[in-house]
Parts: structure tokens; sequence; C-alpha cells
């Protein structure tokens, strides 16, 4: 089977990090029920020689780490007996979708865990409202309702950009979720000027719930001509992407400043062809 395979290769090759990762996904991957380990069982199966070595591994894909991605709840609460950090950052995964920065609740939101690990890590003190370099928050990767509830009910922030998160990679019942709380659909972000929707058509197709949830924004006023303005300081990061563009070419350069120069003035429609989602379109 081949997430066997990916393990087996990363054990016996490394990088550790990496089949940490995989290792601790592994129920969830091949769909198979989470089981609560022994402090022995868990040591040996993520590779840390001692209990106190688990402690204080400060490492990306640390004992915390590990068991948030694992679903552990009860590995945490041990872990946070013996002080371990339960808002350390995660780093060295962003080849896995992971990036630099982003805290345990966000890991827990973003791997699909169930709500009752997020309570977990707010009952042991996570920071409900701690942000990564980029300036989200747990509720912006929400991917569920009950995500949403969890994190709400801890006092979550909730700026409007959170919407578009949820908007580009959750479902429709976490968006309304959100919408209920009064979130914004016609919102557009202080910076770059998008809308809920300009991200939904971004991102869509990576949702397969792309044009369900899009329905669900326009039936909340969402405006389907909003244009992408940047702003500020990002402003100029479209120009800077433009500029490059326009010496190189548009074929010599790279995917991310080619996304950059194209987003300026760009509505939803124009977003959902530039990604080929023709449903959306």
């Amino acid at each position: 089977m081949a997430v066997e395979s990916k393990i087996q290769h990363l054990q016996a090759k490394g990088p550790l990090s990496h089949y940490r990762f995989y290792t601790a996904l592994r129920p969830s991957l091949l769909c198979e029920q989470r089981k609560e380990r022994s402090v022995a069982a868990f040591l040996r199966l993520f590779h840390f020689d001692s209990w106190e070595e688990a402690l204080r591994d400060s490492s990306g894909m640390n004992a915390v780490m590990c068991a948030v991605f694992s679903g552990d709840k009860a590995m945490l609460r041990k872990l946070a007996e013996g002080q371990a950090d339960m808002n350390v950052g995660l780093q060295g995964l962003g080849d896995l979708g992971y990036y630099d920065t982003q805290t345990t609740l966000m890991v827990a939101t973003k791997s699909r865990q169930d709500a009752s690990l997020l309570q977990a890590l707010l009952e042991l003190r996570a920071n409900v409202n701690g942000t990564s370099r980029a300036g989200i928050t747990a509720l912006y990767l929400s991917r569920s309702p009950e995500h949403v509830k969890v994190l709400l009910e801890y006092r979550a922030d909730m700026p409007h950009y959170v919407l578009r998160g949820a908007a580009s990679y959750a479902s429709p019942q976490t968006v309304q979720a959100l919408l209920t709380a009064r979130c914004d659909a016609t919102w557009l972000d202080d910076d770059t000027g998008a809308s809920p929707l300009n991200g939904l058509a971004l991102f869509g197709r990576s949702n397969a719930q792309a044009v369900e949830t899009a329905k669900l924004l326009l039936d909340h006023r969402a405006n389907v001509n909003a244009c992408a303005r940047p702003m500020n300081s990002q402003a100029w990061v479209h120009r800077l992407a433009r500029a490059q563009v326009a010496v190189f070419g548009w074929s010599n350069c790279k995917k991310m400043p080619r996304l950059l120069a194209s987003l300026p003035g760009i509505a939803p429609l124009g977003c959902a062809a530039m990604v080929g989602h023709e449903q959306l379109a």
C-alpha cells in the first residue's frame, strides 16, 4: 500500500519530520479508527529516545505536533502536564502544505481534526487568536461548523477575512456557520481588495463543493463583479510582480509572480477562468 511504503521509506531514509508527519496522519489517510497510545508506544512510534527528549524537542514536528496530527488528546494532556508548549509554531513542512509559524490550533483545523481536539488544546491554554506570519488565525482555517463553534465559544476574534478562508477551502456548512455568526459576504480585504468570492474562485479547483459555496455567498449578497484592488503595501507586491513579468516574460516567470501580476482588477469570473474551473465560471 502506498501510504505504508511511504512511511517505511521515510523511516529508513528520512527526513524524520516527514516520517512523523505521515505516521501521525496514517489512520486518517487509511480511514482507520484512531487509538490513544501509551507513552511508551508514542515514543517508540515517533522515534523519541525518552519522555524528557519528547518534552524538550523544539523541532518543527515535535511531540506536541505529533499528538495534534494524530488526534491524540490524552497524549496532549500528558505533554501539557510536562509543561510542553501548546502554542508551538510549526517549522519545516512547507513542502507538505503546512507552513512555518502555523500554530497547533491551525494544524488541528487544517488537518480536519475532530472539534474535541481543538477543545482539548484550548483547555490546555492554546491561544485561540494566535497568528501565523501570514496574519491568519485558526478560525480562518476552520474546516467544519464544529470547528467554528468551538473557536467562537472560546472567544476567537472574527475579522471578516476569515470567511475568505472558509469559502476557499472548507464546506458550505462551515461558510454558513460563519455567516450565521455575522461574517459579511460582501466584505473586501483592506490590503488585497479581494472578496470571499474572489478567494473561492481562485482556489476553487481544490474544493469539491465550490459551486455550492459560491451559490451560498451569492445568496448572501456577495458581489459577483467585485474586482480585487490591492492597496497599501500589498499594491507594491503586485506592481513588482508585474514589472518582473514585463522584464522576463510570462513564460519565463514562476507561478507566484504570474499569479500576483494577474490579480489586480480581476473579478471572480476571471479567477475561475484563470485556474480553469469551468463549472464555477
